[in-house]
């Protein structure tokens, strides 16, 4: 796994590009602009601790995962929360290919290899409430958050 300090520069010129390629509004004004709508372009997927380690770091993909197309036209980024002993989203990687999975109406996805954020994202350290299912975001929140409160509102 590849660290993520070069990783907030690589998603701002994501962004940028992203951005401009799709004629919006924040492209001249930035992401932090009212004019900028919140773009979900991350996929928060729940994951146990075996599945993690054999399917997403040892296979780099995940499935099967439910996507309608508005979704998957949007997804750049895919960063798994790991449930217990973890308890936190420690990684994400970029999303290279998106096919349909068997004929289950669900999708397989696949990435790049997973850069390891510089702190995880934990659970409320209140409630200890994770992630179950799947979740989207934007990838600058979960660059920039420490709890995983911080990535709400869920898109």
């Amino acid at each position: 796994m590849v660290t993520a300090s070069c990783g907030l520069k690589y998603m701002a010129t994501y962004m940028k590009k992203l951005q401009a390629e799709m004629r919006l509004p924040c492209a001249d004004a930035g992401p932090e602009s009212p004019l900028c709508p919140s773009l979900a372009d991350t996929l928060i997927v729940a994951a146990r601790e075996d599945s993690f380690q054999e399917v997403f770091i040892g296979q780099r993909c995940w499935y099967p995962v439910r996507l309608d197309s508005n979704r998957r036209a949007a997804i750049k980024w895919i960063a798994p929360y790991q449930g217990k002993p973890v308890s936190a989203i420690t990684c994400f990687a970029r999303i290279e290919k998106i096919e349909a999975y068997l004929a289950t109406g669900r999708h397989k996805i696949y990435f790049s290899e997973p850069v390891k954020l510089d702190r995880p994202v934990i659970a409320n350290p209140a409630t200890h409430q994770g992630i179950q299912g799947q979740r989207y975001t934007v990838l600058r929140k979960l660059l920039s958050a420490q709890v995983l409160a911080d990535l709400k509102p869920w898109d």
